[in-house]
């Protein structure tokens, strides 16, 4: 994409519908959004986040290759952000016929703000995985049906 300021690699504003996994055979649906996929901004380790403002650990920062992109995937009626990640290709697989499951770990946050305490749910551990499923729709029809 020429002149785009965020390095578009060639999906800008597809539409999608996205689910988030509630169990291993459930999946809620989070409604219709539009996919961006880019290059990761450069991180800025000093403050501890990309030049867009994602948080970003210096071991992530490390691992940050010309394999990882950056997808946004925006809510349609409100535009609101409902996922801002930075991947690698190890993230993204296959779901039947169904759509991509996106891995994205999130880190278990204190109430002071410290990363990888105890969380106020669940056992102790540094973060854990969300899955989410995108299903690209192509004239208003989900790929794969």
């Amino acid at each position: 994409m020429q002149g785009d300021p965020h390095g578009g690699i060639g999906l800008s504003n597809a539409r999608i519908r996205l689910y988030v996994r509630e169990t291993q055979t459930r999946w809620r649906d989070m409604g219709s959004a539009r996919l961006t996929i880019m290059r990761p901004s450069p991180p800025d380790l000093s403050s501890g986040t990309s030049a867009s403002g994602e948080s970003i650990s210096r071991a992530s920062a490390a691992r940050q290759g010309a394999d990882e992109k950056r997808i946004v995937v925006r809510g349609k009626t409100k535009g609101e952000i409902l996922l801002d990640a930075t991947l690698g290709e190890t993230c993204f697989e296959r779901v039947a016929r169904q759509g991509i499951a996106v891995s994205v770990w999130e880190d278990i946050v204190g109430p002071n703000g410290e990363v990888g305490t105890v969380g106020a749910v669940g056992g102790v551990g540094a973060g854990r995985a969300k899955v989410y499923m995108i299903q690209v729709l192509f004239g208003g029809v989900r790929v794969g049906e």
